[in-house]
């Protein structure tokens, strides 16, 4: 086991998951009542983070074009930030963390950019 993988085994416990063996699949999906679903995936020596919520789109792009707006460099968040579409309703934020910065506090910091943002395109 490596350092990422104890940092997400830490970050499960700390959810109340105590049986977590990131290690053995490298990935683990967390689903929450209120924040949406998240996936944790170790991909080469980085962390993936991603967080899909479903979202009533009203019809409007509006909501579309704010979370495009977020991914800009010039955004300056201490993560790479991505998103997309999962399917018609489903919106997804993506953060990548390099593998030498991956700590639990970055996990946690990550995870509560990713609901952060999901609630800001969703009152948008």
């Amino acid at each position: 086991m490596n350092w990422i993988d104890a940092s997400v085994d830490d970050f499960c416990r700390g959810m109340g998951l105590d049986a977590v063996d990131f290690s053995s699949a490298g990935r683990v999906q967390l689903s929450f009542e209120q924040s949406g679903t998240l996936h944790l995936e170790k991909h080469q020596d980085c962390l993936f983070l991603m967080l899909a919520k479903a979202l009533p789109w009203h019809q409007s792009n509006e909501p579309i074009k704010k979370a495009l707006s977020f991914c800009h460099a010039g955004q300056g968040w201490p993560f790479t930030i991505k998103t997309g579409l999962l399917d018609e309703q489903t919106l997804v934020f993506s953060a990548q963390i390099e593998g030498d910065e991956v700590t639990l506090p970055t996990i946690e910091q990550a995870f509560a950019l990713l609901v952060r943002l999901h609630n800001d395109v969703a009152n948008s």
